[in-house]
């Protein structure tokens, strides 16, 4: 198995960033129109890079229109096991992984990057392995039509 990602091993943990293009990577500076759209680039960054993202939390506005004014997506390895010793029949994925990045709403109603952390402290996949994952997989027309049905 072959890994993608540059180590750095911090401690005990070995931590791993996602290679792609600088221009690919989450910026200060960066603005988005809508918040869709900047959830829209992170995934494209995390498809390139090696890793699944879901939407975590966020927080309303106070304005009337009760709009998004934080959210936060991370990667899908985030979190860790149920409090109490609860057990689950199925593998569990979450590993603690801190990679996130959160949304902040400006005045002007665009979004922008506020905070970012790129560091992930799993295995990324390989460009061959992506297309297996959940976010990277697409119907085709037939399987659309099947559905239909």
């Amino acid at each position: 198995m072959s890994v993608i990602g540059t180590p750095l091993v911090n401690e005990d943990i070995v931590q791993r960033n996602p290679v792609c293009s600088p221009s690919l990577k989450p910026t200060i500076a960066m603005n988005f129109k809508t918040l869709d759209e900047g959830i829209l680039f992170y995934e494209k960054y995390a498809q390139i890079g090696g890793f699944v993202t879901r939407r975590s939390s966020g927080t309303l506005g106070r304005d009337k229109g009760k709009c998004i004014s934080h959210k936060l997506v991370v990667c899908n390895k985030a979190g860790g096991s149920f409090p109490n010793g609860k057990q689950r029949r199925r593998q569990l994925t979450r590993v603690n992984c801190g990679a996130f990045i959160s949304f902040k709403r400006q005045l002007d109603g665009s979004y922008s990057r506020f905070r970012f952390i790129e560091s992930h402290n799993h295995l990324l996949q390989t460009p061959s392995t992506m297309k297996h994952l959940t976010q990277s997989r697409e119907m085709n027309i037939l399987h659309k039509k099947m559905k239909q049905y």
